[in-house]
């Protein structure tokens, strides 16, 4: 137990002492502090209309012309507090979603690389068949069918990113299978449940935390694109994808509409990503140049 302890401490250690995921991290948990308390911080109602007040500039740029620090939209809703509330709808999908397709992914990884033969072959070409169609025209079509609803936007995105999580894990998991402790546990009389949760499981964890960073920015990315084309979330939620779009037929005029939206994802996803490049410095130092 005490030297389970000093192995924690000291991988926790070596995470902060990386550059990357110290900034990836500290900027990526502001944003999910951000979105967890958007109703407090917030200074309007994202969905309240000021139409005496319609695409006024930031405050910034003339404090006297604007009392809105990120300015208003063509119907006069704060920019500042639709981007606050917007950064809920892209957390709690990334969150969502990754938790789902990675369980769903791990599990299935582990079982194909466990069993191989038959349950292999049929997993892997499920893999294989879902690998052939383009991601967002998949995610497109699943949303086409189910509608608008966050839920479905999360079963849609859910249904293209297991996959990775799969690949990886069956591959690690048939990387273990030779070793002398899945042996040894067999002849403990183990059974193959208690050697995959036990045995192969905690063994994928570190590449399996990797992806799923990396695979959280894919999903902001993806979800800021259905809310773009306009098959996201449900019409009028605020999403900084939604925001894109709706500042796309203003931004040679008014260019605060598209910019501070396309400023937040751009924040949020290299956020994520150099806080999954760290921990995979971190947790695989082979990796390292």
């Amino acid at each position: 137990m005490r030297r389970m302890k000093t192995d924690s401490l000291e991988l926790l250690r070596r995470i902060v002492a990386n550059l990357k995921c110290l900034f990836g991290g500290s900027a990526f948990l502001l944003i999910f502090l951000i979105a967890v308390c958007a109703p407090f911080i917030s200074p309007f109602d994202p969905l309240e209309q000021h139409l005496l007040d319609t695409l006024r500039p930031p405050g910034f740029t003339n404090a006297a012309a604007s009392t809105y620090l990120l300015g208003t939209d063509n119907l006069g809703r704060d920019v500042l507090s639709r981007l606050i509330h917007g950064s809920r709808i892209s957390i709690l999908i990334g969150v969502a979603t990754v938790g789902v397709a990675g369980s769903v992914g791990v599990l299935l990884g582990i079982i194909s690389g466990y069993y191989r033969r038959i349950v292999d072959e049929l997993i892997m070409r499920l893999v294989d068949v879902t690998l052939s169609f383009p991601t967002i025209l998949l995610a497109l079509a699943i949303m086409a069918f189910l509608g608008f609803g966050l839920v479905n936007l999360i079963i849609s995105l859910t249904v293209t990113r297991w996959l990775t999580f799969c690949r990886v894990v069956r591959a690690t998991t048939l990387s273990l299978m030779g070793h002398d402790f899945i042996e040894a546990a067999r002849a403990m009389g183990a059974t193959d449940l208690r050697i995959m949760l036990r045995e192969i499981l905690p063994n994928c964890l570190a590449p399996i935390l990797v992806i799923a960073t990396f695979e959280m920015a894919l999903v902001i990315i993806f979800e800021a694109s259905l809310s773009f084309l306009g098959i996201g979330v449900e019409p009028g939620t605020p999403s900084w994808g939604g925001m894109l779009n709706e500042g796309r037929n203003y931004m040679m005029q008014n260019w605060w509409l598209a910019t501070f939206p396309g400023a937040a994802i751009f924040v949020c996803v290299l956020s994520i990503n150099l806080l999954g490049d760290g921990l995979r410095d971190t947790l695989d130092p082979r990796l390292k140049r």
